[in-house]
Order: structure tokens, then C-alpha cells, then sequence
């Protein structure tokens, strides 16, 4: 007898049904919408505080035609059905807001089709000190307290998630290395668009057996509470995962370490999320284990390749990505003064930022006949 379905198996295909968004969108937003239901009932002791399965994730992909909102809002209509919308935040707030709205539900789901939304609302001035404190919060803390207009708020065990999504271009062009070095973007799981497997022009109406079983599903694990714990299997291959990861992070110059330093947060997490999800236990198995490191290693080699192209650290980074974009859109050959006009970058920038390049071996030098008889330098994109 076949085992019955779980609920990320039903969601998979329920999405997949609906829109020809990748299946990698799907994937997450499922853990998404499990993580919010289970919120902070559900909890691995790690040393001297408690991980709970919360996510922060940035779909990211190009504009309309990868369906990164209509992916987001599959996640968010199903947790507004499971009970009527008292797990969803809402878009707009003030700090004030935010503090009472979490002190007052601690779990739950900010949902932003658009992550430059959520970026330019934690940039307005009533809002300062507010990226801190998500930051802050992301991380489980037992409480945190808040004195406002007289009165004092506490949160207990935040355990909220975050889904939003956004374009390759404007995270590259938004991007400030603030974000990455006070840690606030390092706390998101970066999803990139993977292969489509299907063209849906006119999608069908989705399956009401489906989705009535997934919140049949939602409700059976909403009951379970209580600590998570690793099997001596399980916690054998973490152990073995970790070593081998901090000499990759160690291996490549310490850029990505951000990023990967949340990983092994987010390997338990998904492992939490996996074993509730496929035998409603607490006790992780090392099979369980095993899917939850193929699924952090997948994104380990897509977020890295993500920062390793695009994601800039300071200005010259940036300017290294302006080059190689223009490059890039020139067929991979150009002249100086045509890059100056591309990039729109000072003849010291430019020079800075081709040396640079030429020093790490990503571009090359050739020459072409010029206007009279001194050649123009052509510069070349290895990759």
C-alpha cells in the first residue's frame, strides 16, 4: 500500500498544477507555509538558546515570466484558508506597529511580492532601528522587550518567516553592503529560478480536493508541539556536513561567509520542517538528515555562484559587475571608451575596476584596428 500523501507533497503538485513557475519556487514556498503553521510550538535546543523553523526566503528570478508572485500568493492564500488570515502580517506598519503586531502574535508570515517593498519601507525614517530588530528577532530570542508610549511590550519566542521576491537586477543594483555586513540579507535563503518543465498559458482552475486535504494536513501538525532532537545517525552526518562546509566557506576567502554561516541554521530548520512533515515526529532521522544537507548544498551552490557574479560588497564591487554586465550585453567584447559610456563610471573607477578584473583573470586584452594607425584595446570576458 502506497504511503499517503504529505502535505509538501500535495502542495508541490497543487502549485505545479496551477502555474508553469519552477518547481524550486514550490519547494520553499511549502516550507514557508509548514514553518508559519508550526510557528514557535516546535523547537531544536542549540546550546544555550532554541532554533525554531522560521525561514527567510527571496525568490529570484526575472520579471513576470518566472511567476515569483504568483508562487508567493499560492503560499499566502493557503495560510489566509487555514485560519482566516491570522498568520499573515500585514505589508504596511510602523515600528510602533510592528513591536505590538509581534509582541501580539510572535508567529506568523510577512509575505512582499516585491522585496524592494520591504527594503524601502525599513528605510523610511519612522521606521529606524526597525531591519535591527527583525534582524535581531530572526534568531529566536526568548523574549525582547520594548517600552512604547509609556507601556511595555514584550515579544516571546518570535518565530516568523518572510517571503519575497525579486529581480537578479535589482538586487545587484540596490544591494548595499550594509545589508550583507549587519547581517539582515545573510538571513535569507536566496532561491534562484531553476528550470521551467512546463508552459501554462491558460492555467486551470486549481483542485479543491487538493487544497482541502493540504489544510487537512496543516491542522493535523499544527497540534505538535514540543523539542526536536537529532538521532546519533543524524547528528553524525551534521557533524560531517559542518566540518566540510567551513573548509569550503574557509577555501573560497571568507566572501560568502554571511551567507553560509546561516546554513547550518537553516539545515536544521528544513530538517525540523522534513521529519513533521513526512512522520509528524520530533526525532530527526538520519534519513531526513541526509534530504535536508542535499537540500542546503543546493543552495549553497546556487547562492554562492549568486555572490560570487552579482551580489557586490562595497562600490568596487559594483563597478566590477557594471564592467562584466556590459560586457556581457556586448557579447562579451569592448572597447574602453564604449565601456565608459556603458558603465557610466569615471576613467579612475574603470581603470580600477579592469585591472582588477585582469588581475583575477575574468577578462583578457586583445587589439583592433583604430581610426588611425594606433590600435584600441579591446577587453574580453573569459567567462
Amino acid at each position: 500500500m502506497p504511503a499517503p500523501d504529505t502535505f509538501l507533497d500535495l502542495y508541490q503538485r497543487y502549485a505545479e498544477e496551477v502555474t508553469d513557475a519552477c518547481p524550486d519556487y514550490h519547494n520553499f514556498m511549502g516550507f514557508v507555509t509548514l514553518a508559519s503553521v508550526i510557528g514557535n510550538r516546535v523547537f531544536m535546543p542549540w546550546g544555550d538558546t532554541n532554533l525554531f523553523p522560521n525561514l527567510w526566503v527571496i525568490l529570484v528570478g526575472k520579471s513576470t515570466w518566472d511567476r515569483k508572485t504568483t508562487s508567493i500568493n499560492i503560499s499566502k492564500r493557503l495560510l489566509f484558508r487555514f485560519n482566516n488570515g491570522r498568520l499573515i502580517y500585514p505589508n504596511e506598519f510602523s515600528y510602533e506597529k510592528l513591536v505590538i503586531k509581534l509582541a501580539d502574535s510572535p508567529a506568523g508570515c510577512f509575505y512582499f511580492s516585491e522585496f524592494k517593498t520591504l527594503a524601502g519601507l525599513l528605510s523610511r525614517d519612522y521606521m529606524l532601528g526597525a531591519r535591527g530588530l527583525l534582524a535581531d528577532l530572526y534568531d529566536g530570542p526568548d523574549f525582547y522587550t520594548r517600552e512604547l508610549s509609556g507601556r511595555e511590550y514584550k515579544i516571546e519566542r518570535p518565530a516568523f518567516s518572510i517571503a519575497a521576491a525579486t529581480t537578479t537586477t535589482w538586487l545587484i543594483e540596490n544591494l548595499k553592503p550594509d545589508d550583507i555586513e549587519a547581517g539582515f540579507l545573510p538571513r535569507f535563503l536566496i532561491v534562484p529560478a531553476g528550470r521551467r518543465i512546463q508552459d501554462k498559458p491558460r492555467p486551470p482552475m486549481a483542485d479543491d480536493t487538493k487544497r482541502t486535504a493540504m489544510l487537512t494536513l496543516l491542522r493535523e501538525i499544527e497540534n505538535i508541539t514540543g523539542a526536536c532532537y537529532l538521532t546519533e545517525k543524524a547528528g553524525k552526518l551534521h557533524d560531517e556536513w559542518y566540518r566540510k562546509m567551513r573548509m569550503k566557506v574557509e577555501g573560497s576567502g571568507g566572501r560568502f561567509s554571511p551567507f553560509a554561516g546561516r546554513l547550518q541554521g537553516y539545515l536544521i530548520k528544513v530538517a525540523m520542517l522534513l521529519e513533521i512533515n513526512n512522520t509528524r515526529s520530533l526525532k530527526v532521522s538520519d534519513t531526513t538528515m541526509s534530504k535536508s544537507i542535499k537540500t542546503v548544498d543546493w543552495l549553497y551552490s546556487h547562492m554562492s555562484a549568486i555572490e560570487r557574479d552579482e551580489i557586490p560588497f562595497n562600490g568596487h564591487d559594483k563597478d566590477l559587475q557594471k564592467v562584466k554586465r556590459a560586457l556581457r550585453g556586448a557579447g562579451g567584447k569592448m572597447a574602453r571608451r564604449d565601456l565608459i559610456r556603458a558603465t557610466h563610471l569615471s576613467s579612475r573607477a574603470l581603470d580600477g575596476a579592469l585591472q582588477t578584473l585582469k588581475d583575477s583573470e575574468e577578462i583578457g586584452q586583445d587589439s583592433a584596428p583604430g581610426e588611425g594607425r594606433k590600435p584600441v584595446t579591446i577587453y574580453v570576458l573569459k567567462s
